[in-house]
């Protein structure tokens, strides 16, 4: 997507009955590049940085609103350059059935999506096979909706409301 948004400020200086309109500072956001230019008198100032991609709604540290002392399901989005990288853990049976990706493990990686939903290809650590899943930001809360099962043995709910955690 291509923009281009400038917001120019200015300064009247009366000299008798004239005006003389002299723009002081101009500001042009242009394809997440911003500038900033100032003119007052000889002084000039131009400064062009980068701005990130701001963070998706996706992203943090949410959990299931069905947490109780038996079972316990959390997902972990991170936002990574143009990607989001999500990790679960899913508790059942108060830790007898376990499956949880840990630091250093993936669950799903997918490009960062313009909507408010995404379908991601996600691994079971449990038994190494792989599923799809539904994940869909309300507004409020991230919902969790297997479409496809891993083939192997594994521990998900195949339906979760979640909250973001603080």
């Amino acid at each position: 997507m291509n923009y281009i948004a400038t917001l120019t400020f200015i300064s009247m200086i009366f000299s008798g009955s004239f005006a003389v309109v002299k723009p002081i500072t101009e500001t042009t956001l242009s394809n997440n590049a911003l500038k900033i230019s100032n003119n007052l008198g000889r002084m000039h100032a131009s400064n062009t940085k980068r701005i990130d991609n701001p963070p998706s709604p996706f992203v943090g540290e949410w959990n299931w609103e069905k947490n109780s002392a038996t079972k316990d399901f959390s997902l972990t989005i991170k936002q990574s350059g143009g990607k989001l990288i999500g990790t679960y853990c899913y508790t059942l049976n108060s830790g007898d059935k376990v499956d949880c990706a840990g630091d250093a493990t993936i669950s799903f990686s997918v490009p960062l999506p313009s909507g408010n939903s995404f379908v991601a290809a996600f691994a079971s650590t449990h038994s190494q096979t792989k599923g799809l899943v539904q994940i869909t930001f309300d507004g409020t809360y991230l919902i969790w909706t297997i479409t496809k099962e891993p083939t192997g043995e594994y521990y998900s709910p195949m339906s979760a409301k979640l909250i973001r955690q603080p």
